[in-house]
């Protein structure tokens, strides 16, 4: 007597071995038109892509990328039909390795040189304006980051003026007799005062002149931005001609730039300082009490001074990085902008991953197989039946049962009519 053994997988049809065969034949019938036609378009795209490097392509750049797309449609075919009879061989896991590692390397060599083709036909303009978007964005931020820094010296101005300010009003009280000594006119206190109102005007008439430059020279940088961005939308010029366009204005705004930050603010600040640091000459014949308030005088610009050395000491550890030219080619373009276009850069990588997806499939397919037969071996019996399976085996077990009922019926029937001997000579 027989046992007949069914696995059954919770929640998931169970299939048979013929089931298994039947999809891997599918598999394979459709599996290769998939592949050629995948080598077919990845190869188009790739001479696409190839033409697109040559920003005014002619008969010879025509005629290579015929060749190179031909090329590339020989190497995946290479590929993807090597890889394609490797479950005949099932191999074991010491050549697996090995034809792992070749097929990857050689994979690397061919995805490299496919997908940037492919990426260059599918979103080649697209990532270039956007590496030049992203440049005048670099410049312009650099542009920003330098005018910042220059317009730290605003507040220095500020605070200038203010003690210029300070001081002069300190100089017409002492004029008018309400200052400090309580005698009016012009003596020894006032015109310490003006000496001191003169220090700090002209440290901020140096600032101010610093700041003037800055304004000047952010003024044409912003104009110059202005221009690369008219010169991308204008349809007129070819993209050799935008590129060099873009190029020169971009190295004009790097050296308006590195002008900026040639003002060397913090030297700036630190000049200034010197100057109020010099205070006020001395002032022979004064009194006690006049010279007591000329040191004060100079005591408050020595304080002054220092504060505004702080400040320089403090810009000079914050100056802006400086601006540097630069060409990206088509490939590093495309690579920076990857994640920036996923769906474009997705498409191109899958018209090469693809092949190798169904390959992958196949392979799996042929090792599940593989281990099911082994498995079946060790039982002794199919581990598993589909419906039509049970469907069969019901039916013949029907079958027999009504072929058993039909036989012991005639038996009934010959038992129920017994046959008559004739007589052996009818005529006697």
């Amino acid at each position: 007597m027989y046992c007949i053994g069914v696995r059954v997988m919770s929640a998931r049809p169970i299939f048979s071995r013929d089931a298994d065969l039947e999809t891997i034949r599918h598999l394979d019938r459709t599996g290769l038109i998939l592949l050629s036609a995948m080598a077919i378009v990845t190869a188009i795209l790739s001479g696409v892509g190839f033409v697109n490097q040559f920003p005014n392509a002619g008969l010879f750049e025509f005629s290579m990328a015929v060749l190179f797309g031909f090329s590339v449609w020989l190497i995946a075919k290479m590929f993807w039909m090597g890889a394609w009879i490797l479950p005949q061989f099932m191999l074991g896991g010491s050549l697996l390795a090995a034809y792992i590692v070749v097929a990857v390397i050689g994979f690397l060599a061919f995805g490299t040189v496919s997908y940037f083709g492919n990426q260059r036909a599918i979103a080649g303009d697209i990532s270039q304006s956007l590496s030049q978007e992203a440049r005048i964005d670099e410049l312009e931020n650099a542009a920003s980051a330098a005018v910042a820094y220059a317009d730290s010296l605003r507040a220095i101005e500020a605070e200038l003026s203010a003690q210029a300010g300070q001081s002069q009003a300190a100089a017409n009280a002492e004029l008018s007799g309400t200052g400090p000594t309580g005698v009016g006119g012009s003596g020894p206190v006032h015109r310490s005062l003006l000496a001191a109102t003169n220090r700090y005007r002209e440290a901020t008439r140096l600032v101010s002149g610093k700041l003037a430059d800055s304004e000047r020279i952010a003024s044409s940088v912003t104009e110059l931005l202005r221009d690369m961005r008219a010169a991308r939308e204008d349809t007129s010029l070819g993209p050799s001609e935008l590129s060099s366009e873009l190029k020169a204005l971009s190295g004009q705004i790097i050296v308006a730039v590195n002008q900026i930050r040639s003002l060397d603010v913090a030297g700036t600040a630190r000049s200034a300082a010197q100057i109020i640091a010099q205070g006020v000459p001395n002032q022979s014949g004064a009194p006690a009490f006049s010279q007591a308030r000329i040191s004060e005088i100079r005591s408050e610009m020595a304080s002054f001074a220092r504060s505004l050395e702080g400040q320089a000491d403090s810009l000079a550890g914050s100056v802006p990085d400086s601006s540097r030219a630069y060409t990206l080619s088509q490939e590093e373009h495309l690579i920076n902008n990857f994640l920036r276009m996923p769906g474009l850069s997705m498409a191109a990588l899958f018209f090469d991953f693809c092949g190798w997806v169904v390959i992958g499939f196949r392979f799996v397919a042929y090792r599940a197989l593989r281990r099911r037969d082994e498995e079946a071996h060790a039982y002794q019996y199919d581990a598993y039946l589909t419906r039509a399976d049970l469907n069969r085996v019901a039916a013949m077990a029907h079958h027999v049962s009504e072929t058993h009922r039909m036989l012991e019926t005639m038996r009934e029937v010959s038992t129920a009519f017994p046959q008559i001997d004739k007589p052996k000579n009818e005529d006697q």
